[in-house]
């Protein structure tokens, strides 16, 4: 027991240094799918929307009254996997916060009912963060993708 004690005591140390889980934070979008068919199909097509103009260039509406973010108090992350032979969802599983950076988790599930024109993507908002200067994102937890945020005046 007395070997375990100092170890415990310092994992809780070093989990205050690592970020915070921000998923109560984090919500789903839903209803949009890509606005054009240039996505790559050897590669994760990620992104981090910081504003509407972008967004809109980047995604239509797929239904009737589709919920849009809150680009003053919110940014988009965004995901697509596809492959010439296989369609994938891609579930985003947690977002951490950092002092300079925004970890963003996601899962891949096979999606057996995809159609070859489905351009639908997963988003998810989460609280925008003017100390953010990386977003980075994680499949199965192994980093695939880091995006920079660059802001400008």
């Amino acid at each position: 027991m007395k070997k375990f004690l100092p170890l415990i005591i310092l994992s809780m140390v070093l989990s205050s240094f690592t970020g915070r889980p921000v998923d109560e934070d984090v919500k789903e979008i839903r209803g949009y799918k890509l606005a054009n068919h240039n996505f790559s199909l050897t590669d994760y097509n990620l992104w981090v929307v910081t504003n509407k103009e972008v967004f809109c260039d980047i995604f239509l509406p797929a239904g009737n009254s589709p919920m849009y973010p809150d680009f003053d108090a919110e940014w988009v992350v965004a995901g697509k996997v596809k492959t010439v032979h296989h369609a994938y969802t891609l579930v985003f599983k947690r977002s951490v916060a950092g002092k300079e950076e925004l970890n963003v988790y996601f899962k891949l599930k096979k999606d057996k009912y995809a159609q070859e024109t489905d351009d639908s993507v997963s988003m998810i908002a989460v609280p925008r963060n003017s100390q953010v200067k990386r977003v980075n994102f994680y499949h199965d937890e192994v980093l695939v993708k880091s995006i920079p945020i660059v802001t400008v005046f």
